[in-house]
């Protein structure tokens, strides 16, 4: 078991399972509706948890009973939410729309509180083997910095949006977009600290590419889709075990990461399914 750092939301998430895909100006009935805990912090954590890890979380919840529900959940599976900052007021609640083709559509109503979070400190990341960032705040280039510094924690960050010009990480993951465009980015928030930007594809699995110019490239594991909601977060907790605990190259990790977002993509839930358990330690081959 190794000791995890997560910052990231944590949400109550409104979901709106639809009948058929997504049409501007057309009209839409529901086949259920459901609250449940999710945010990507939340998803990550309880995906690392079960990999078998020690998890310590940082967000922010409100003051209410979606708030309480979010830390009791946490708790439930043995996650350290001591640095969970609790703020006045509601706890984001988005909307998440699920097609018939099990694609979301998040529609976010309030500000996230995770720009409201209280960073670590260098004291805090002692012992931590990885730690993952996806909160978009200024105030966390200095504890990544000192992660990156101590040179015993592998730093994995998503990419941030601007205007956030400083972000140091030895991995930056991103979705969807051109992956030199990432490495191009991620190069210049990250500095010489940065190893490799991965970029998710979907169904069409996962890229990654080193700063001194490999390219790894993974198919996708095969899943029958029924939400794909948290598959990102269940990935980038899959990436983050693979590097660490195992030990694996970039190849094999990806291969891993894959198969833990195929499971969250079976899984009608914004956290990732018990499976990951035993996916954890599965062979990835040589």
């Amino acid at each position: 078991m190794s000791r995890m750092a997560v910052i990231g939301g944590l949400n109550l998430d409104e979901v709106v399972y639809l009948d058929g895909p997504l049409l501007p100006g057309g009209r839409m009935r529901a086949r259920g509706r459901e609250h449940r805990v999710g945010g990507g912090g939340a998803n990550t954590a309880v995906a690392l948890a079960l990999a078998g890890h020690a998890v310590r979380l940082w967000g922010a919840v409100g003051d209410d009973d979606a708030g309480r529900r979010i830390l009791a959940e946490l708790a439930g599976h043995g996650i350290d939410a001591s640095g969970v900052a609790r703020r006045a007021g509601p706890t984001p609640c988005p909307l998440i729309l699920v097609d018939e083709a099990a694609e979301r559509t998040i529609i976010k109503v309030e500000q996230p509180l995770s720009i409201r979070l209280d960073p670590p400190v260098a004291a805090d990341l002692a012992g931590v083997a990885g730690m993952w960032i996806n909160a978009f705040t200024p105030a966390l280039a200095a504890p990544m910095a000192a992660a990156v510094a101590a040179r015993k924690t592998l730093v994995c960050a998503h990419l941030p949006p601007p205007p956030i010009d400083r972000w140091p990480a030895h991995v930056m993951v991103a979705s969807g977009l051109d992956p030199r465009d990432v490495l191009a980015r991620a190069q210049a928030l990250a500095g010489e600290a940065l190893r490799w930007v991965v970029v998710t594809e979907g169904a069409r699995g996962a890229v990654a590419l080193h700063v001194g110019g490999d390219r790894v490239s993974v198919p996708a594991a095969p899943a029958r889709a029924v939400d794909t909601t948290g598959a990102g977060d269940a990935f980038t907790a899959g990436l983050l075990h693979g590097l660490t605990a195992r030990r694996l190259p970039m190849d094999r990790a990806l291969s891993l990461a894959c198969r833990f977002g195929a499971a969250a993509v079976e899984h009608a839930a914004s956290l990732p399914p018990e499976r990951l358990r035993s996916l954890a330690a599965a062979d990835v081959g040589a």
